[in-house]
């Protein structure tokens, strides 16, 4: 007798191999959408192929998907990494605000927006930016008055983590002539492709400055 039970079926459905071919296939036919369009276009296709169609699932695995590196790191992608990660969360903030709503906002009052954990909040400042035909520009005000001020010692406000990133780097990345000198052929190798995914990861922040 068949198991209908949901539970089993999603386990069924996860266990089955990704065709990254044919999903790169889908994703390169993307190219005729531009905007908000294609960031949905983009989201949906990704979130039914790679996550089963669970927009929950994908954006809770964007940071730990080997199958959505492995297809940004594909030449016959024109998708970055960055470009997919957003897509999947713009596409379920479109969901969250619903089709009249998010429809009257561009792909980058979404991206903004993005920026708001509570949901309420969110969805108060897109219905303002419509009705007031805010700018991106005057958004992103909105946005990071409405963000929560988190405060160091003392009072002082804490830097933001991506400063705080800044900082260890300057710490850490001091470049000596010596520094390759004790590596063996294989340390040398497992050296670049670790700095090579650093480098990758670096790229992707540049992207969202």
């Amino acid at each position: 007798m068949p198991n209908n039970d949901p539970r089993v079926l999603e386990v069924v459905r996860y266990s089955e191999p990704i065709d990254l071919d044919q999903v790169a296939s889908k994703v390169s036919r993307l190219h005729h959408a531009h905007g908000l369009r294609f960031a949905c276009e983009l989201g949906r296709l990704l979130i039914d192929e790679l996550f089963g169609g669970s927009s929950f699932d994908a954006r809770r695995k964007l940071g730990t998907s080997t199958s959505l590196r492995e297809l940004a790191a594909r030449d016959d992608v024109p998708a970055s990494l960055t470009t997919m990660s957003l897509s999947i969360r713009v596409t379920e903030q479109f969901d969250l605000l619903g089709q009249e709503l998010s429809e009257q906002l561009t792909v980058s009052h979404h991206h903004e927006l993005l920026r708001i954990r509570h949901l309420p909040t969110r969805r108060r400042l897109a219905g303002q930016a419509v009705t007031d035909g805010l700018s991106v520009r005057a958004l992103r005000a909105l946005v990071s008055e409405a963000r929560p001020r988190a405060k160091g010692k003392r009072g002082r406000p804490a830097r933001p983590p991506a400063v705080k990133l800044m900082d260890q780097l300057d710490r850490a990345i001091k470049v000596d002539s010596t520094l390759l000198d004790d590596l063996d052929d294989d340390r040398r190798t497992m050296v670049r492709e670790r700095l090579q995914r650093h480098i990758h990861a670096l790229n992707e922040l540049m992207e969202l400055l």
